[in-house]
């Protein structure tokens, strides 16, 4: 139980730590991009709702669903030099069978 105990507080310590670092200014300053790309992603699930066009959102799911096939096929294929038709076999199954329950 006390070993449970320090490792609750370590991690209240931590937490602290990380707050404080949150609050200040500096860190803002230092990494503007990162805290950029952060309210991208924590605003990115909102926006469907906001737009309300069926089309657009339609879209960036087509867009999004090739991007995530396309880093798949880069890192299969070109940081490790291995050639590995699984990620396009699982798309193309997903995508047919998707098709088939649809219509």
């Amino acid at each position: 139980m006390e070993q449970l105990n320090d490792v609750f507080q370590t991690w209240i310590t931590e937490m602290k730590q990380y707050v404080k670092m949150l609050m200040n200014p500096e860190f803002y300053k230092e990494n503007q991009m990162k805290v950029l790309i952060a309210i991208v992603f924590l605003t990115y699930p909102i926006v469907p709702f906001l737009l309300g066009f069926d089309y657009l959102v339609h879209l960036a799911i087509v867009a999004n669903i090739l991007a995530v096939i396309a880093m798949a096929w880069d890192l299969n294929g070109g940081y490790t030099g291995q050639d590995n038709l699984a990620s396009g076999f699982f798309a193309g199954t997903c995508g047919y069978v998707s098709a088939i329950l649809t219509t």
